[in-house]
């Protein structure tokens, strides 16, 4: 009897690291989901809907290519699943990144919200550019403006509904852990790949394919990056850790903050160059 109690105590005790490492990976791997399937959602599908609203707006603009050689007003199988596959697919990766790092300092209440507006501040850039061709065709500039901004918002907020609904559904490994830690190991390493790829796009202009790349917002999201890694590896090691706290909560939601700003006084001086 008190040999299968000291064997029962062992297994415990092993198990818990990789109990705890399986959490951090699952939160890691539903946040970049959550990012991908709100982009292929929202900046793929919702794409299309926004060069139809373009055409409503100015019907003038049917037929005319964008810059990403699409037909305003035009709806073709083939444009559709190039649009889905490239740009919601990439965007979704991108937001996926930066919604797992944001994610926990963020306040809890209002998080959809949050999240929208930290979406339009951090990545608007990405969408309203001052050398895109296309606000030379389309009038009124502001209207186009408004809508794009509000594609941008709906992705974030919609990543943050998401995230809600796969962590009351992802498995979490209960039953098998072996494959669940191999299956979000992978998501987790290719999360890594992106994030690279992402903070690039913040801090040089040939992968951000702009004159003025915003490194200020990505210097926060560099700050809140590295408080959110230090919670992570915490977690790992320190149980019943179900948020971030004391420093790492306050320099994260410094870095979130930072992004933040900067992202939206970047935003608002491509606003009036464009308008």
């Amino acid at each position: 009897m008190i040999q299968r109690e000291v064997r029962f105590v062992e297994t415990v005790v092993v198990s818990e690291p990789s109990t705890r490492v399986l959490a951090v990976l699952r939160d890691i791997s539903r946040g970049g989901l959550a990012g991908v399937v709100a982009g292929i959602v929202a900046a793929g599908i919702g794409g299309r809907a926004v060069m139809r609203l373009s055409f409503l707006i100015d019907p003038g603009t049917e037929g005319l290519r964008t810059e990403n050689g699409f037909r305003i007003g035009q709806f073709t199988a083939s444009g559709t699943i190039e649009l889905i596959i490239f740009g919601g697919l990439f965007s979704g990766l991108v937001v996926g990144v930066v919604w797992v790092i944001v994610r926990d300092f963020l306040p809890v209440r209002g998080r959809v919200g949050w999240a929208a507006l930290a979406a339009v501040a951090i990545g608007g850039f990405n969408l309203i550019e001052t050398d895109n061709p296309d606000f030379d065709i389309l009038d009124p500039v502001w209207a186009h403006v408004l809508i794009l901004l509000g594609l941008i918002a709906l992705i974030g907020a919609l990543t943050a509904l998401t995230d809600r609904w796969l962590d009351r559904h992802l498995p979490t490994g209960a039953r098998n852990r072996p494959a669940a830690l191999v299956v979000y190991g992978i998501i987790t390493l290719l999360g890594a790949n992106a994030a690279v790829l992402t903070f690039a796009s913040f801090f040089s202009s040939g992968f951000c394919f702009c004159e003025d790349p915003p490194w200020l917002t990505g210097t926060g999201l560099l700050v809140a990056a590295a408080a959110f890694s230090s919670w992570a590896i915490t977690r790992i090691t320190a149980p019943d850790l179900p948020r971030p706290t004391g420093s790492r909560l306050a320099v994260g939601r410094f870095g979130v903050a930072l992004a933040v700003v900067a992202g939206v006084a970047h935003l608002i001086g491509r606003i009036a160059q464009i308008v």
